[in-house]
């Protein structure tokens, strides 16, 4: 956490390039470090993504990070699944876009805009 408290206030950073939020080993996202993260972050604008499973203590986690300024993105295996989590959960979720997908952008069934990363097309 003093790593990220040196990073001058309003910096973009990113949290685990590999790997995921820290938990036990059974898939439990542990709160007290995340929380820990969360302070060290103030002031900054840090993110990650994560794919444990949406339960209802890891919720929480997430819901409190993103609340304190901390993004979590929940990664999906699809651009359905992340806009229902999008809609169920109100949080930020990103999505696998199938290799065939050549739209730039588009929209979910929600309404919802679409973004496809540059380096798959």
């Amino acid at each position: 956490m003093t790593l990220v408290r040196k990073l001058q206030r309003g910096q973009l950073w990113r949290h685990n390039v590999s790997g995921d939020l820290p938990h036990d080993g059974n898939g439990i996202i542990n709160g007290e470090q995340v929380a820990q993260l969360v302070d060290a972050n103030r002031g900054r604008k840090g993110y990650t993504y994560t794919h444990h499973e949406l339960n209802e203590i890891n919720l929480g986690v997430i819901k409190y990070a993103n609340a304190a300024g901390f993004t979590v993105n929940v990664s999906t295996e699809s651009v359905e699944v992340a806009d229902k989590v999008m809609t169920d959960h109100k949080i930020p979720a990103v999505a696998v876009v199938n290799s065939d997908k050549t739209d730039r952008f588009y929209r979910t069934e929600s309404g919802r805009k679409v973004i496809t990363c540059t380096a798959t097309l």
